[in-house]
């Protein structure tokens, strides 16, 4: 989440803002779907057949934090 926040100064108006927001996204990991290929073969019999859902199985959601500072700027220069 950003915060933004303004603060009464002395003279004036202070911005402070906190520009790092943490999100979860899902995430297939190149080596899994590497080991997810080989534990097929055996199976195969020379054709592997991938389905949607066993693609799907194999995202995990991860969180990550970007940092939004551009979007904060862009959003002050908007509403100035």
């Amino acid at each position: 989440m950003t915060f933004i926040a303004s603060v009464i100064a002395k003279k004036g108006v202070a911005l402070i803002a906190d520009s790092l927001v943490t999100s979860s996204l899902p995430i297939l990991h190149h080596r899994k779907f590497l080991d997810h290929l080989a534990a097929q073969i055996p199976n195969a019999g020379g054709e592997i057949t991938i389905t949607p859902s066993d693609i799907s199985g194999l995202f995990e959601y991860e969180a990550h934090c970007d940092n939004q500072i551009l979007m904060i700027f862009q959003f002050l220069l908007m509403i100035s």
